[in-house]
């Protein structure tokens, strides 16, 4: 595609005409939550109520999705802050932390770094990009034995370092299933979702596959399959610019989230690569586009 996508006047005057809807809900109907506030969705309704309800969250930056319709937008002209009053007052924030499955050793100390029943894994993670200094900061360890034995363990961590959930990857290389995720993970959290707050203007990576995105550390974040609705409200809000390079087979859920982020004002790129190939096979090339693909037309 060599063109530059172009949004007609009445594809603005729309967009327009939603953010005007949303911000009559949020000024009537909204909830704080920690730093999102939840509001009344005023374009769908519930399936088992058939009333609308607060399926919408508008960030502090402006930035609304709603998780039911996928309905999307920025509210301008308004001053969102950490001062900004609401309806029903302040909610605080849940923080849930998620437990490291059982049998869960680290592996930068103790016996994870040290003893030979732990090499398999350690050696594992050398040959997928993983040095030894990142073992502490990406808090990376180990099961031997039981439900989850034979495999190493990522946490998701929030800025706090707060497991959000964690991903175990068997290296064994015998497992049915390759990969397995907490069972109470949620798929709102990005892992290194967290460097997307941080203002620079190096790009963060967005890969779908953990061990891409550590191929890419620090400035990359894994999606751990497709990008959700949720994912996109993270990158709509980032302090810097977001590249995607999605696995070869996604080249059109690719284009279509570049095309809505930069209609809302992201400055942002892809990086298309051959099918069957992963970030963590062509990680020079990646890095080679990562700020070239900012420049380039749709």
């Amino acid at each position: 595609m060599s063109e530059r996508i172009r949004f007609t006047p009445e594809q603005r005057r729309e967009y327009a005409e939603r953010n005007e809807r949303m911000l009559h809900s949020f000024e009537t109907t909204s909830q704080r939550s920690g730093d999102v506030w939840r509001v009344v969705c005023p374009f769908c309704v519930s399936s088992k109520t058939g009333r609308p309800d607060m399926s919408a969250r508008v960030k502090l930056n402006g930035r609304w999705t709603c998780y039911r319709c996928s309905e999307y937008g920025r509210l301008k002209g308004f001053d969102f802050d950490e001062s900004t009053s609401c309806t029903w007052g302040a909610l605080p924030k849940e923080q849930v932390e998620i437990q490291p499955p059982e049998g869960w050793h680290p592996l930068w100390t103790g016996e994870g770094a040290t003893a030979l029943s732990f090499e398999p894994a350690r050696q594992y993670l050398r040959k997928r990009g993983v040095s030894g200094d990142m073992l502490e900061v990406l808090q990376v360890g180990a099961v031997l034995n039981g439900y989850y034995g034979g495999r190493v363990v990522l946490p998701l961590l929030d800025g706090a370092d707060l497991w959000r959930g964690w991903v175990a990857r068997d290296w064994t290389g015998t497992a049915d299933r390759p990969y397995l995720n907490a069972k109470s993970m949620s798929r709102e959290f990005l892992w290194n979702g967290h460097v997307l707050d941080i203002e620079t203007d190096e790009p963060a990576i967005i890969v779908e596959g953990i061990f891409d995105a550590v191929s890419l550390w620090p400035n990359a974040c894994a999606v751990l399959g497709k990008p959700t609705h949720q994912h996109v409200d993270l990158m709509l809000g980032a302090r810097r610019p977001v590249v995607l390079c999605l696995d070869g087979d996604a080249i059109d859920e690719e284009w279509e989230l570049l095309a809505k982020l930069r209609l809302y004002g992201v400055r942002s790129g892809a990086i298309r690569l051959p099918a069957k190939v992963d970030p963590d096979e062509a990680v020079d090339y990646v890095r080679a586009r990562a700020r070239v693909c900012l420049e380039e037309l749709l």
